[in-house]
């Protein structure tokens, strides 16, 4: 395998502060230390009717766009936004020996670039079916394309072997920073909290966690419960102002780390992930989880000392919450440290590592059909 520098282009949806979006920004950072040449290239996820052409441009309003902050906003990266999925052509592009395409609407409007572009690979974070249901067979137009797919998760895999028959799939697990998230050496006392990321989304299973939390109040006492604190990019409705304690909206990365540590468990209750990054971020600051096996649950919680329960059983996790509550300080202190020394297994330079191993075969694959073209 050569270990020449790579032109890599990465084409993503529009930019925001998702955990998806995140990890993108990870690995071309880390492509570009390394040498390679990396370009950011984001498209809306569909074209404006000319209806609404039209009326922007009467209002002298010529790029509608307004860029959100993002995780990609710090990258020494070349980065070009578009504003429409039509301008995502061969000339504004450009050539690359690899072009990922990172959601399932990339794919579909990158398939038409030429190979003078990259070999492209499907980076694929989540089913999207699961999420926009209503747009499954879209999804699956996506899923169907030929070519090279990189997944996060083991479910993932069986998704695009089992599913639509795919051979070319390598297994990438997202990462986690180490150095942002890790336990305070001067945290030894229990706080009886727990925490939870907020979303109104119904895969996330915030309801179940919420009811949980009810439960669990019922059962020992509201005034001997767990308090929940949550942080997330929705604010929580009235329904759930009984249960929070604590809401913070779109916290920067460093808070998230000190809400992590503040909590003696996190709630988890998703009912299906792609990967779940708070698993790890939770494990890596030290303190365990309390969830389902969606995503990497499967693998990290209990390993990490958490509580593992079925998906949509808020009476399990409840039942896990006060077992959280009776457990002496000695082996909480286990616990965390479990955690810790599971997520220290997903550390982001030896993932990095195993991404850019990837690129590097596929472009190897590519120079193999093209007879050696860069």
């Amino acid at each position: 395998m050569s270990d020449r520098a790579l032109t890599i282009t990465f084409v993503c949806p529009p930019a925001n502060l998702s955990g998806g979006v995140r990890v993108i920004a990870v690995y071309a950072a880390s492509l570009a230390r390394r040498g390679h040449r990396v370009r950011i290239v984001t498209v809306p996820y569909r074209q404006r009717s000319l209806k609404w052409k039209l009326k922007d441009w009467s209002r002298g309003r010529f790029d509608v766009r307004r860029p959100e902050p993002s995780h990609l906003d710090e990258l020494d990266a070349q980065r070009l936004d578009l504003t429409e999925p039509s301008q995502l052509t061969a000339a504004r592009v450009g050539d690359a020996d690899v072009l990922v395409t990172t959601l399932w609407t990339t794919a579909v409007h990158a398939a038409r670039l030429p190979a003078a572009c990259g070999r492209q690979v499907h980076f694929v974070q989540h089913d999207e079916r699961v999420v926009t249901p209503m747009l499954a067979e879209q999804v699956a137009e996506a899923w169907r394309l030929p070519g090279p797919r990189l997944v996060v998760s083991p479910w993932l895999a069986e998704v695009a072997h089992e599913e639509f028959e795919h051979n070319d799939v390598e297994l990438c697990p997202n990462g986690v920073d180490l150095e942002l998230f890790h336990p305070l050496d001067t945290q030894t006392s229990r706080t009886q909290t727990v925490g939870m990321m907020y979303s109104r989304a119904a895969f996330k299973g915030a309801d179940i966690a919420i009811d949980a939390v009810r439960r669990h109040r019922a059962a020992i006492g509201a005034s001997d419960g767990l308090r929940l604190i949550t942080f997330g990019h929705e604010t929580p409705g009235d329904a759930h102002a009984d249960v929070i304690d604590a809401f913070e909206h779109r916290p920067a990365q460093a808070r998230i780390a000190e809400l992590y540590r503040s909590c003696d468990a996190w709630l988890y209750p998703s009912r299906c992930e792609g990967f779940g990054l708070p698993v790890l971020e939770a494990m890596a600051s030290g303190t365990p989880v309390i969830g389902t096996d969606a995503g990497v649950g499967r693998e990290a919680i209990e390993p990490g000392g958490g509580w593992r329960v079925d998906v949509d059983d808020p009476g399990a996790m409840a039942e896990a919450m006060n077992a959280l509550t009776t457990l002496d300080d000695a082996a909480w202190r286990d616990r965390r440290r479990q955690a810790r020394a599971t997520a220290e297994g997903y550390a982001w330079p030896a993932l990095c590592d195993r991404f850019e191993s990837a690129l590097r075969r596929v472009a190897d694959s590519r120079s193999s059909v093209t007879g050696g073209a860069a």
